[in-house]
């Protein structure tokens, strides 16, 4: 199973659209893959089939399907004839927060998982048109390109996310983590977010948490399901995904500043948080402008 890397439409929102059409004889497949975006995928015409934990969606005209981030899908084509709409897109990108929220949405993201929300089709027949409608409206300002067009994208984008979370699709970091495992490590949490380039030591963190170290490890696997060296690397490696993919630096240099003393080292944990090496991400990810 593949790890997929979504390209961006657009210079300057970190967002895939793709709107396509197309006439064939037979079943058109997509192999089994996942990426860190969530996936919205609007049915105008035809038909097409999707996978998820071996269980099979059938999608038809009005259908929009919901597919939460790394979650392993694939899909087929039916023939004679469809046309869709794909939007693809990581949520925290378009939520800056206060510090000790941020903190919370990088917890969210190493612990991630789908939840109980790996997949919802939306149907129009049932009711259900809201989300589809916003994806016509994204299908329109992306195909005429009018002024302004990616702002106009922006607000679809905001509309969409107000629309998962009300429906519970997306989960809200705060809520989730709201337990006493997390508040006893939670200044921990919002140091490593500051400070993650930095040489930051178990003694540290378990004085700033007012705990002894055994207890403060213990209290961190329970919050975070992992050790502290293992987060840390993983809050490294999500900045250093910003760096690849907005300026042209060595990736010798991204990898000191993000705070890996070996290049070597940086690369075998992007592999394993990205499964993919540093070169390969950037020249398959979000390539924007500076």
């Amino acid at each position: 199973m593949r790890n997929e890397l979504v390209r961006s439409s657009l210079s300057t929102l970190p967002v895939h659209i793709g709107c396509g059409a197309s006439s064939f004889e037979c079943p058109m497949d997509c192999p089994l893959h996942y990426h860190d975006e969530i996936e919205l995928l609007a049915i105008i015409s035809g038909e097409k089939r999707v996978w998820v934990d071996d269980k099979e969606y059938l999608l038809s005209k009005g259908d929009v399907a919901f597919i939460n981030s790394r979650v392993p899908h694939r899909t087929e084509d039916l023939p004679p004839n469809i046309s869709t709409v794909l939007l693809q897109f990581r949520p925290d990108t378009f939520q800056p927060e206060p510090v000790e929220s941020r903190a919370l949405r990088h917890l969210a993201r190493f612990v991630d998982s789908a939840g109980d929300n790996p997949i919802r089709i939306f149907r129009c027949r049932n009711g259900e048109e809201e989300l589809f409608r916003y994806m016509m409206q994204i299908k329109e300002e992306y195909e005429s390109k009018k002024a302004s067009y990616e702002s106009y994208l922006q607000g679809c984008i905001y509309l969409i996310l107000g629309f998962l979370y009300r429906q519970g699709m997306l989960c809200d970091a705060e809520q989730r983590f709201h337990n006493n495992a997390v508040e006893k490590v939670m200044p921990a949490l919002v140091f490593v977010d500051d400070h993650y380039a930095e040489d930051v030591s178990l003694n540290c963190l378990s004085e700033l948490c007012g705990l002894s170290e055994g207890y403060f490890c213990r209290q961190f696997k329970a919050a975070t399901g992992s050790t502290l060296v293992e987060y840390l690397n993983f809050v490294r490696i999500y900045n250093a995904e910003k760096l690849l993919t907005r300026t042209n630096r060595p990736i010798l240099d991204i990898s000191m500043e993000v705070g890996f003393s070996s290049v070597s080292y940086f690369n075998r944990m992007f592999r394993r948080f990205k499964s993919c090496s540093p070169n390969s991400y950037r020249h398959a990810q979000y390539l924007r402008e500076n």
